[in-house]
């Protein structure tokens, strides 16, 4: 894989999410379907491909006045009830991935600047992937001069994939970072890098 910045987060994998009221309602969300990718701009997406919601138990029951009256249409009510409450859940989920997640996820920057000189362009490269249990994405991780904007003159060398997911965050840079680091220090940041030695410098006097 030709990226410059691996990023694989370990994500702990579930397969509902339940909600329980005893004895009147029981909700349970189903194995939400979640897919990744890439805007035009180059910042993450997210969306639901697959969704179920079933609820469970609704019931309902009058008492006094015309109650035995009433009670012949509860079991009506009760289906229209559960059908409005998994309507209502999907949707909601619905709007907080697919809109108000996207939204914030648009807001990412997509470089970094360091110490007002150096620029790091950390923007996706692909879409991330989502594993069993992991999320993994790709980065650029090209580092450049921050007045001089401009890419590289080499490329980076295919990445090996991390060996292992048990940690929580696994980060892997590879040496092109440092080098393009090396090379726009080389190329606009001599300054940097030069120091004129004084006696002050010295752990001995010069005289």
């Amino acid at each position: 894989m030709k990226c410059f910045l691996l990023l694989l987060v370990t994500i702990l994998a579930s397969q509902a999410l339940t909600m329980a009221s005893n004895p009147g309602l029981k909700l349970k969300l189903l194995e939400r379907g979640l897919d990744f990718g890439v805007d035009s701009n180059n910042k993450p997406t997210m969306w639901i491909t697959s969704r179920s919601c079933q609820v469970d138990n609704v019931h309902m029951k009058f008492h006094g006045g015309r109650s035995r009256f009433y009670n012949i249409f509860s079991g009506y009510v009760e289906k229209k009830l559960s059908s409005q409450i998994r309507s209502t859940i999907i949707n909601v989920m619905d709007d907080l991935i697919n809109e108000r997640l996207n939204k914030t996820l648009s807001n990412i920057k997509g470089t970094v600047l360091i110490n007002n000189v150096i620029t790091m362009d950390n923007q996706l490269l692909a879409s991330p992937h989502l594993g069993h249990n992991y999320i993994q994405s790709s980065h650029k991780g090209e580092m450049f001069w921050t007045s001089q904007p401009g890419a590289v003159p080499f490329s980076p060398a295919p990445m090996e994939e991390p060996l292992g997911t048990s940690k929580m965050m696994t980060l892997c840079l590879s040496d092109y970072v440092g080098n393009s680091l090396g090379y726009a220090f080389y190329t606009y940041g001599t300054s940097y890098l030069r120091r004129t030695l004084t006696e002050s410098d010295a752990s001995i006097s010069l005289m």
